[in-house]
């Protein structure tokens, strides 16, 4: 009897362990809206009109903190017949290789199957606000020279611009290319098709064509563009380059006119909204004698840090009430410069006149540096990434780039270690050294060490250029690839022996 007893207890037991979920796995768990995709609904999610998929993985704390706003904008978007999934790319790796993932979270819109990366921030609002705005036509269409001046005029005082086309020959490559370059301004809003001969030639278009009309600017004749109509890049560029007020307006919708921008990049980030067009006007005329002395090396634009991208690049400066002002440089986003003076036109002419005299100092987000750094694995932070790293001539340097919360990385760590106490260990015919890098709380040059997700190697043979490695991330592999890459001579010493 007792056997038969022991054997049902060990069967419940069994039944217990078998239903209960495995200690240590981990699941990220949006909100009811948010649909969970895997290979046999992937591509027909993808094939709706518009969408936006999030590739995650469960131990990632941004994928962590983007849960919340992420459900909660896909409950908004629904009632808009939009969809938001999810992908666990810890379980479905096929499906975020297929689209290039290499980092998480990576959002991702799709219209009708074909995918655009999204450029906008993750907050709710900026997520509800980004989506919503690929949904559906990307320009509108007029059929009067009335209608045409409306929607001119409906571009915001100061900075607005509108982009016009006229088509006349029915399936035209001009209007193929207008349909395509207008999906990289729906957040402006300010594309439109004029319809009739009569409309065009009122409103000042002399044939078919796509025109520009500077809504911020005295002269609002609108000028045609005239280079390679089947290319959307060159329509786009071009646009570009034709819309940059003296002083602008910098937020998610207007960002992509600065980015490409091939000078430095003033911004004044201030409290305000888009609509609040009386303290726009005067942080501009503020700035406008500093904008017009440096208009040719110095794109000058106001940011508004209420949300979206502005808000979120501020956040590095500290947030407030008195304008910020910093300057991009022209070759490097991530190289900045902040003014110290207090604001006034004084101050914002003498900083920029100091950046074109090539006398500021670069503002750096750094951790304090290391009161020692002799273990095997070299701690760098922003102020001494220059001369560890990027300036560093005489050594081999492996630098690795990680965030705290990273499960990849904590499982790299040991590994690393090891890597570097065997560096230490076995090799003193090369000067080597194994670095990281919290890349959370530190700037670098980025546009040499573009990070996408971690963790993320470097390797930088001494007075070389940085590579990405993309090898085994096991201490053997790294061991092999670095010595067998390094460059640098055994350090020089004074010929004395150590007592």
């Amino acid at each position: 009897m007792r056997s038969v007893f022991s054997l049902i207890a060990l069967a419940l037991v069994g039944l217990f362990f078998a239903a209960a979920p495995v200690m240590g796995a981990e699941e990220l768990k949006f909100g009811k809206d948010v649909v969970n995709l895997d290979k046999d609904n992937f591509d027909t999610f993808i094939n709706q009109e518009t969408v936006l998929v999030a590739f995650t993985a469960p131990w990632c704390g941004h994928c962590k903190r983007l849960k919340e706003p992420m459900s909660e904008a896909a409950t908004l978007l629904k009632a808009h017949g939009i969809q938001a999934g999810n992908v666990d790319a810890t379980v479905h790796g096929d499906l975020a290789k297929r689209f290039g993932v290499r980092g998480y979270p990576t959002l991702k819109i799709f219209k009708s199957g074909k995918a655009q990366d999204y450029a906008g921030t993750r907050t709710k609002e900026g997520l509800y606000k980004t989506v919503k705005s690929k949904a559906g036509a990307a320009f509108e269409k007029k059929a009067s020279a009335a209608d045409v001046e409306s929607f001119v005029k409906a571009q915001p005082e100061g900075y607005g611009f509108a982009v016009l086309g006229y088509f006349p020959t029915e399936g035209s490559k001009v209007a193929a290319t207008f349909a395509a370059a207008a999906e990289n301004f729906r957040e402006i809003k300010n594309f439109a098709v004029v319809e009739g001969s009569e409309a065009a030639t009122a409103s000042g278009l002399t044939g078919e064509g796509i025109y520009v009309v500077r809504a911020f600017a005295d002269d609002k004749t609108p000028e045609k563009f005239s280079g390679d109509v089947a290319s959307v890049n060159d329509l786009t560029a071009w646009i570009y380059g034709r819309v940059r007020p003296l002083v602008g307006w910098y937020d998610d919708a207007y960002a992509p006119v600065y980015r490409a921008a091939r000078i430095a990049k003033a911004k004044v980030f201030a409290p305000l909204a888009a609509t609040d067009a009386t303290q726009f006007r005067y942080l501009a005329n503020r700035v406008k004698a500093a904008a017009e002395k440096h208009a040719s090396v110095i794109a000058t634009s106001i940011a508004g840090t209420g949300d979206g991208i502005a808000r979120q690049e501020v956040s590095q400066f500290g947030f407030s009430k008195n304008p910020i002002v910093v300057i991009q440089d022209k070759n490097d986003a991530s190289v900045v410069y902040k003014m110290a003076d207090a604001f006034s036109p004084e101050a914002v002419e003498k900083f920029f006149d100091a950046y074109v005299a090539g006398t500021l100092e670069r503002h750096i987000k750094s951790e304090p540096v290391p009161a020692s750094n002799d273990g095997p694995v070299a701690v760098v932070v922003g102020k001494t990434f220059d001369e560890l790293v990027a300036n560093n001539t005489e050594q081999d340097v492996l630098i690795e780039f990680y965030a705290p919360w990273c499960g990849h990385c904590k499982t790299l760590e040991p590994k690393y270690k090891a890597l570097g106490e065997k560096i230490k260990k076995e090799v003193s015919d090369r000067q080597i050294v194994i670095a990281k890098l919290d890349a959370t709380a530190n700037d670098w040059t980025k546009g040499k060490y573009p990070v996408t997700g971690y963790p993320t190697l470097f390797f930088k043979p001494a007075g070389g250029v940085p590579k990405t490695y993309s090898g085994a991330r096991e201490t053997e592999a790294l061991f092999k690839f670095v010595t067998e890459n390094a460059k640098s001579k055994a350090k020089v010493t004074d010929g004395k022996d150590e007592l």
